[in-house]
């Protein structure tokens, strides 16, 4: 038991005798005081999706290019204005990012594409940047080293590339619960959010093992990254707060990631006929940009995917545009 859960525990047994233990207790929820809303870290159209404090996670099956999202999430927090659609919060101190999966030169080849995003020397290093490869520690001291590095960098936004290589076993019910109440406590203690990055198993969008089944029900957000071909999408599978809209992205002729529209899938026109006429009354009229929301809101499809079917059902000859630009169902 190390010293904050062993001062847990004796705040606990000083006031477990005490006929005032209710009232004066830390663990009390006393609704006479103003407790303020943890502040963000990085929000998508106006919602958190990462507070201070919290932990969240990041999965995908290998080569759905993880990686490369948490390239593009270190930026959106380290610029000014956002990147790949994600804003940063107010908050300006340092982020860390630790690599646990990759040899050195592939963390370094991570760093220098993040320098080279920023616009930053890819040849110095920044002081809003701490970067740290824990590959050739066992899962013991990759903790202990962890601990020491938030209290020595003081990061608001921790990233751990490979949470997994925290533990021994991730389908060890106990070693899970372990490290998912050392991530909440260490999260709240050091007062920064925890992003964690874990593979989903084969063939399936489920978090691996049971670490993964503990630690997305403790997230604020869970976000799943698919890849389809050139592009990848990052959809929120989980979240506390309002849903937000699903990002895809590509990866351009200089290696950043950069947002893009998923090409249209071909569809059979009574496919086509059955989503349109789910949305749109028989009489009415929508404009474009109303008909992209609702086909978004009712049919659960991104900004890219609702353009792509509104063309290809204007193509088909399932709806109609008139001289004024709305559209109408053919019937």
């Amino acid at each position: 038991m190390d010293s904050n859960e062993q001062g847990g525990v004796n705040v606990f047994r000083a006031l477990e005798n005490s006929t005032n233990f209710f009232k004066e207790s830390p663990f009390l929820i006393d609704l006479s005081q103003d407790i303020e809303l943890p502040e963000p870290i990085l929000t998508k159209d106006g919602t958190n999706l990462f507070s201070v404090g919290e932990i969240s996670c990041v999965s995908g099956a290998a080569k759905s290019r993880k990686t490369f999202f948490l390239s593009a999430i270190t930026v959106a927090y380290l610029s000014e204005e956002g990147y790949l659609g994600f804003k940063p919060g107010n908050i300006k101190s340092p982020l860390l990012l630790v690599d646990t999966e990759q040899g050195m030169p592939f963390t370094y080849n991570v760093v220098r594409r993040i320098h080279n995003m920023m616009g930053w020397d890819a040849g110095q290093n920044n002081k809003n940047l701490k970067v740290i490869n824990f590959r050739k520690l066992t899962p013991e001291t990759r903790l202990q080293a962890l601990e020491q590095a938030l209290k020595i960098y003081k990061p608001a936004f921790c990233l751990i590339d490979g949470v997994a290589d925290l533990v021994t076993d991730v389908n060890d019910a106990a070693e899970a619960s372990d490290i998912v109440s050392w991530l909440m406590k260490n999260s709240s203690e050091y007062n920064c959010h925890i992003l964690c990055v874990l593979h989903t198993n084969p063939f399936t969008d489920k978090q691996r093992g049971h670490l993964g089944s503990m630690l997305i029900r403790k997230c604020e957000t869970v976000i799943n990254l698919t890849r389809e071909g050139d592009f990848t999408v990052a959809k929120e599978a989980y979240g506390r707060n309002k849903e937000v809209p699903s990002t895809t992205f590509t990866i351009d002729q200089s290696g950043f990631p950069i947002l893009a529209d998923m090409p249209c899938k071909t569809n059979k026109k009574e496919s086509l006929k059955a989503d349109f006429k789910a949305v749109m009354p028989a009489s009415s009229s929508i404009a474009y940009t109303d008909l992209v929301r609702i086909l978004g809101e009712r049919l659960n499809f991104g900004i890219g995917k609702a353009k792509c079917q509104i063309k290809r059902a204007v193509e088909n000859n399932v709806i109609e545009k008139n001289e004024a630009g709305f559209y109408s169902i053919n019937y």
